[in-house]
């Protein structure tokens, strides 16, 4: 009797086993379909904030030099085709609104994938959205269910199937960067970046995962350099305390465009699109140009003129024409 019921309770578990076995075998197989079905139409509204991660898994293999992870802060403040041209260094903004460490650190997975950066560039606002510890870690928790089957992650496009005229997202991604011709100026200048011995600490999980994505970095061979857009809504002495001494821990690099926003020549009257939160298109070209001084000294390859890249060249000349004439109705405003 006792080993009729051991046989029938073995029976159960291995039917068990086996099923949920099929189960991920065919979600496996289904998300690999979602995923190519993603990147055909990276230019469905359906996307979402998805669309960054789609748009980075269209870039050809072994294309990126430079991988720029972060919020909208990134995206608002670093110009991978101003950088090509003025360079011929590639780089892509991996970037997300709102983006959660967790999100950082997929995206980072996912750009590594078929990437082989030299450098990663790493907007720090993300690390200090506090999301609360019990939201953050269900957030690791999604995104990890994300990871291992990404249906879940597009499950929205099955409403694509069939339908040729579904809508396009309104906004061009150039590589990840997105443009914006508003002004808001912002005029409370007095406290900004003002002298204090504080410092701002990253919560705890954001800590965590900032570690795993530096080891994930390095074990990539690649370099991680952190840096802070010129935000005077989201950075403060605090920060740039707590960050300098974080980076001389790790013996990383840390620029904060707060403490050279004189010298990059942000104009807060005209340089952010909502007050001091963002840069518009001004504002990013002077960040970028900053930023291209410290990455021309990292040894990068120049690839303007190589075949290969004619896509970029074709697409750099296309983003200055229409950058260009976004500054000059920007600095045409009072």
């Amino acid at each position: 009797m006792q080993d009729s019921e051991k046989k029938s309770r073995r029976r159960i578990w291995l039917r068990c086993i086996g099923f949920f076995v099929i189960l991920a075998i065919l979600l496996d197989v289904v998300s690999n379909l979602f995923v190519h079905f993603a990147v055909s139409n990276k230019g469905s509204s359906l996307l979402k904030r998805n669309g960054a991660e789609v748009d980075l898994l269209s870039q050809d293999k072994d294309s990126i030099d430079v991988l720029v992870l972060g919020d909208s802060e990134a995206y608002s403040s670093f110009s991978p085709l101003q950088v090509y041209h003025d360079t011929g260094i590639t780089s892509f903004v991996a970037a997300q609104p709102i983006q959660t460490v967790s999100e950082m650190k997929h995206m980072l997975t996912v750009g590594l994938r078929h990437q082989h950066p030299r450098v990663v560039l790493l907007e720090t606002d993300t690390l200090y959205c506090d999301f609360g510890s019990i939201y953050g870690m269900k957030s690791v928790l999604d995104q990890t269910v994300n990871n291992l089957f990404p249906v879940f992650q597009y499950h929205n496009l099955w409403k694509l199937f069939g339908n040729e005229d579904h809508p396009q997202a309104e906004i061009s991604f150039w590589k990840g960067y997105q443009m914006s011709s508003e002004v808001r100026p912002f005029t409370d200048l007095q406290n900004y970046m003002a002298p204090s011995d504080q410092q701002k600490k990253l919560l705890w999980l954001n800590l965590l995962v900032l570690k795993q994505i530096r080891r994930q970095v390095e074990d990539a061979g690649a370099q991680l350099v952190l840096y802070s857009s010129a935000s005077p809504y989201y950075y403060n002495m605090a920060t740039h305390n707590y960050l300098t001494s974080l980076a001389d821990e790790w013996g990383i690099t840390y620029i904060d465009l707060n403490m050279a926003s004189e010298e990059i020549g942000i104009d807060w009257n005209k340089d952010t699109k909502d007050g001091g939160e963002h840069l518009n298109d001004a504002g990013a070209w002077k960040a970028t140009e900053y930023l291209i001084g410290i990455l021309e000294k990292m040894d990068l390859p120049d690839h303007r003129g190589d075949s290969a890249y004619s896509s970029w060249d074709e697409m750099a000349d296309q983003f200055l024409v229409q950058v260009k004439n976004n500054i000059a109705q920007i600095n045409e405003q009072q």
